[in-house]
């Protein structure tokens, strides 16, 4: 990594919600959008100091439906709903690697 070519971001580059456009409501446009969506979620945190052993998207936190669950289930909902395949890409750490890997195989 060269830290020299590091610039700030240029003036403008950020903008509040309230300042974007609308894009439309048809599915169809909504379904062009999602089309080039991809959900990246950092799930490199471990839960220890909650006295947890392991990632803390792993924590229940509604009935027996974890963090990752509750997420892969919006991003499912999403996907049936459109029609779509909006990917989840998930940053796991080495700690959180193997026990994440077990849940999304259930």
């Amino acid at each position: 990594l060269d830290w020299e070519k590091i610039e700030p971001l240029r003036e403008g580059a950020i903008r509040t919600y309230s300042s974007l456009s609308s894009c439309g409501s048809t599915d169809d446009v909504i379904r062009d959008h999602l089309d080039k969506l991809v959900v990246l979620k950092l799930n490199g945190g471990l839960g220890t100091s909650m006295g947890c052993t392991g990632p803390k998207s792993l924590i229940p936190v509604r009935g027996e439906n974890t963090f990752l669950d509750l997420t892969v289930q919006q991003i499912q909902a999403l996907n049936n709903k459109y029609g779509v395949n909006v990917p989840l890409v998930l940053m796991n750490s080495f700690n959180t690697h193997e026990g994440t890997g077990k849940i999304l195989r259930k």
